[in-house]
């Protein structure tokens, strides 16, 4: 009894791990701007590539597409990644990573960066190991880091009897600003800016009204 659950649990396991490299019709975009039909392997990434296996249409030889050849790529109907150089601030929010460096740390890198909502304002994202990133671009204007750090500050306690210092977290919320000076609609409340958190979600959302905010006005 024991051998035929394990070997049925052997075939689901290798079943799941198929269905998440699967070939999937998807397109990409080389260095010459020509298109490319092609069936894209879906590793179902949870970090920002930096290659991905591609078949091109009436071929069966598997390629590598890198971020030095191809300019973009994507899976239609389910994920569409571009190629940008950008100022990426590295900075972790893992608690035991804080330093006391309240503003970014810029360093000039080439992503593949995760296209969530596509219009007049475009939101993106990066991930990598705990670093989770979002940027934005509005009309044809660069692509730049919507900027969230938390970072240490002590705070020294003076007492009858003993002084000790503590270090507290702090939060820059400098992407509200940002939002605030280019991606504002006129009915758009402040208050609305001042609540959003840096989640995928509560970003997208807000994109996606400001674009159909846009298109009415």
């Amino acid at each position: 009894m024991k051998t035929n659950l394990l070997s049925l649990l052997l075939v689901l396991i290798s079943a799941y791990a198929f269905g998440q490299n699967k070939f999937e019709k998807g397109y990409l975009i080389d260095n010459d701007n020509d298109k490319v039909e092609c069936m894209i392997k879906n590793k179902n990434l949870k970090h920002n590539p930096v290659d991905f296996s591609f078949i091109r249409e009436g071929s069966t030889l598997e390629e590598n597409g890198t971020i030095n050849t191809i300019k973009e790529f994507g899976i239609y109907g389910k994920l569409k990644y571009r190629r940008v150089d950008v100022k990426i601030d590295r900075s972790s929010d893992a608690l035991d990573k804080l330093t006391y460096i309240q503003y970014p740390v810029w360093s000039e890198e080439k992503l593949f960066l995760k296209v969530i909502v596509e219009g007049k304002a475009s939101l993106y994202s990066y991930s990598d190991g705990n670093i989770k990133k979002f940027f934005y671009s509005v009309s044809d204007n660069a692509i730049n880091q919507l900027i969230y750090k938390r970072y240490l500050m002590d705070l020294e306690y003076v007492g009858v009897r003993t002084n000790f210092i503590y270090s507290y977290t702090v939060e820059n919320f400098g992407f509200r600003q940002q939002l605030i000076k280019d991606v504002l609609c006129a009915d758009t409340k402040l208050s609305t800016i001042a609540n959003i958190k840096y989640y995928q979600k509560e970003l997208a959302k807000y994109f996606i009204n400001y674009n159909k905010c846009s298109v009415l006005n």
